[in-house]
């Protein structure tokens, strides 16, 4: 693959599966033939563009796994935030798509295999049933909601500083365990939840 083709990533947002390739291959200048040898159509362009945003955005360093939950989250979510404030513009034009992005099953599923790993780690320290269906859709959510959180304190030029954005996150995060046992009264996040605000 050509050097150029990662570049995706960074005008990709504006490319949605109903866009027409030429329309895509003219805003990139991109060659019309260079387009169809890698991605042999514009469905191709467009969930390679996905996995590439995921990856850019999403694909960070993993925390020690020796910390302690409570610190293991926060460097978790400072990892993720810097990543996501080094990519200002990508991440910005990734969340105002987001509806869009989410309403193609494959493009959302590649997106939710990125949280997979941190849901499931909750799920292990809350001793979570895996079988119980409402921690996961809350979590998702609130995946949703922080990222919305991080967009709205970019255009806002940073207020305050990131450990605030990370304690504000944690509470958010807790507030979805604490409405899974609303859904769910079977179940009990209170070891979760202390575990993880520390």
């Amino acid at each position: 693959m050509s050097k150029g083709i990662p570049a995706i990533a960074t005008w990709t947002p504006i490319i949605s599966s109903r866009t027409l390739l030429s329309t895509s291959t003219a805003f990139t200048g991109v060659a019309h033939g260079v387009m169809f040898h890698h991605f042999t159509n514009k469905r191709g362009l467009y969930l390679a563009a996905v996995r590439s945003i995921s990856q850019r955005l999403f694909d960070i360093e993993k925390p020690d796994e020796t910390l302690a939950p409570s610190d293991r989250i926060r460097a978790l979510l400072r990892n993720l935030f810097s990543r996501m404030a080094e990519n200002e513009e990508l991440f910005i034009s990734y969340v105002q798509n987001a509806m869009t992005i989410g309403a193609d099953p494959e493009a959302r599923k590649m997106l939710q295999e990125g949280a997979a790993p941190l849901i499931d780690w909750i799920y292990e320290i809350a001793e979570i049933p895996s079988t119980a269906e409402a921690p996961r859709m809350l979590l998702l959510v609130i995946a949703a909601s922080i990222d919305r959180l991080v967009l709205e304190w970019l255009k806002a030029g940073r207020p305050y500083p990131i450990e605030t954005l990370i304690e504000a996150s944690i509470e958010i995060l807790l507030g979805a365990l604490k409405a899974a046992e609303t859904l769910e009264p079977s179940l009990d996040c209170e070891k979760g939840i202390r575990a993880l605000r520390g």
